[in-house]
């Protein structure tokens, strides 16, 4: 889990990211990014990927675990999660996540 201070958890600001930012589609997961002057993040998994929210939550988890090794963008950045994550080694989804994170910098 992020320190309150990354983590983007407002409704508002939620939607804000989804109608106004960019969106990097990478697989399994799209990175959506609003740019600011703040890192702030939160981890997104389609009830799609499955109904329990015991392998929606793994899915999270193991999200977050691979962007704490990764430096944020500057902004809003929402990660999510889309059908056929869930079957994704940890290698896999962190090769996944990296190349998005990637996309971002380089439209920078």
């Amino acid at each position: 889990m992020f320190p309150k201070k990354q983590r983007l958890h407002t409704t508002n600001d939620i939607l804000t990211v989804f109608r106004r930012g960019e969106v990097i589609r990478n697989g399994a997961i799209r990175l959506h990014l609003l740019p600011g002057t703040e890192s702030l993040v939160t981890v997104i998994v389609d009830k799609k990927v499955s109904k329990l929210a015991v392998e929606r939550n793994k899915v999270k988890r193991r999200v977050r675990a691979i962007l704490k090794k990764y430096p944020l963008p500057q902004g809003k950045v929402i990660v999510r999660g889309f059908s056929g994550v869930e079957k994704l080694t940890f290698p896999q989804l962190e090769n996944t996540i990296s190349q998005g994170l990637k996309k971002v910098d380089s439209k920078k």
